[in-house]
């Protein structure tokens, strides 16, 4: 991963439970990242686009990594709708576990 990629995985590891993901979760979080800093480098090469053509190619482009990044997401159950129960209440965290990452 790149140092990006890598802020990304770290910000969503550390906004979940210790046993959130499991081992063989890894693949569909390293795509994640890759997808969530390929939109947001879209995003600044919208805003300095020179045509309007350029500009409509990039955004369709930011589309298809928007969709790949909800369906990530989903599956990653780390999307609003993924983590809220029936009742629609957010799992509280369990606050005494440690997270594996994180050195005593």
């Amino acid at each position: 991963l790149t140092k990006a990629e890598r802020d990304v995985w770290l910000t969503v590891v550390n906004d979940q439970p210790p046993d959130w993901f499991a081992p063989s979760i890894a693949p569909l979080l390293i795509q994640y990242c890759r997808h969530t800093v390929q939109a947001r480098k879209l995003a600044e090469m919208i805003q300095s686009a020179k045509t309007e053509k350029d500009a409509v190619t990039l955004l369709t482009q930011q589309r298809g990594e928007s969709a790949i990044i909800v369906v990530l997401a989903t599956k990653l159950r780390i999307a609003n709708t993924s983590i809220r129960n029936q009742r629609g209440n957010k799992p509280s965290k369990a606050a005494t576990i440690s997270k594996p990452w994180i050195a005593a």
